[in-house]
């Protein structure tokens, strides 16, 4: 199991036809959100990845346990070779599934950076290799990939990451000891995306995102 789909929201049913997916706590914590489209989002991610775990895991969606880390990461509970990580940026989701820890990061690419941001993602190593927008969201998303499939996201210092970029925006980089792999691409203009992971990932061209067409079926009891 090593895939990642990609979800645009827009074009996305009625939320009715997600609800069979969710535990009732998930649909109260959805209702608890401050907008409709956080409610969306989550509602939509968080069905879509019990969808895809139950056909994985030969189950019913709502018999899968989903848990979270000390640092809030998502977690499968009970099931040591089945992991997902998910995100989010403007209208798409994107989430990768794996046996192994994974990460994934989603982001638009606005034309312009804000300097303060570099001193924030950047050490003093990888700037040179950062010569326009698009660089820099490659190296912010495979950080922030990186960091969520280590456990810890953005709570652990992104400067404390130092990135080894090899060629086409393939990245390795150490962390507590253990090595992790990262791949970028643009699945659709203007969207930066990212899996990272300790093992080495495919090579992975734009295709080798799957855009999930919200076909779901229907809720195994």
């Amino acid at each position: 199991m090593n895939y990642w789909l990609l979800l645009d929201r827009q074009q996305a049913p009625a939320m009715s036809a997600f609800m069979p997916y969710l535990h009732e706590s998930e649909f109260k914590h959805a209702q608890r959100l401050r907008s409709l489209a956080l409610q969306q989002r989550y509602i939509i991610g968080r069905a879509v990845v019990r969808q895809q775990l139950a056909v994985q895991l030969h189950c019913s969606p709502l018999d899968i346990e989903l848990a979270y880390n000390p640092y809030q990461k998502p977690l499968v509970k009970n099931h040591d070779h089945c992991f997902f990580s998910i995100s989010h940026s403007q209208q798409y989701t994107a989430v990768a599934f794996s046996s192994t820890v994974i990460g994934v990061d989603i982001e638009h690419i606005a034309p312009t950076i804000d300097p303060a941001l570099l001193d924030v993602v950047l050490t003093t190593h990888e700037r040179p290799h950062v010569q326009s927008a698009t660089d820099f969201y490659a190296y912010w998303c495979a950080k922030e990939a990186i960091l969520k499939a280590h456990g810890t996201g953005f709570l652990t210092n992104p400067l404390q990451l130092h990135l080894h970029n090899h060629q086409d925006w393939t990245f390795q980089a150490e962390l507590a000891n253990q090595n992790f792999y990262a791949q970028c691409a643009l699945p659709v203009t203007g969207l930066m995306s990212c899996v990272a992971s300790p093992l080495p990932l495919p090579d992975l061209p734009p295709q080798g995102w799957e855009v999930l067409t919200f076909s779901l079926p229907k809720v195994i009891h």
